[in-house]
């Protein structure tokens, strides 16, 4: 979901896909670290230390990486082009 995966989606709607193709994208997230190839660090202090903070961590970065996958999407919902992003985390 990165800058680069996005220019990727650009160049293949405009110079590769056909019409009746269909796009699966696979993005592997770890969930133990809120860090990203282009999104850096999130700037605040990470509390892990009981279940709530663990699950307000991780709902966060979901909605991260929900944003992410859509803007990622745009151009394939524009050339109407059917896909599929899935999401897997590394529990």
């Amino acid at each position: 979901l990165s800058d680069e995966s996005a220019y990727a989606v650009r160049w293949a709607v405009a110079n590769y896909l056909r019409p009746d193709d269909t796009v699966i994208l696979l993005h592997v997230q770890p969930t133990s670290v809120l860090y990203g190839a282009d999104w850096g660090a999130i700037d605040r202090v990470l509390d892990t230390s009981d279940a709530d903070s663990q699950q307000r961590l991780e709902d966060d970065f979901d909605t991260l990486t929900s944003n992410k996958a859509a803007d990622l999407a745009s151009p394939l919902i524009d050339a109407q082009i059917p896909y599929t992003i899935h999401i897997v985390k590394d529990h």
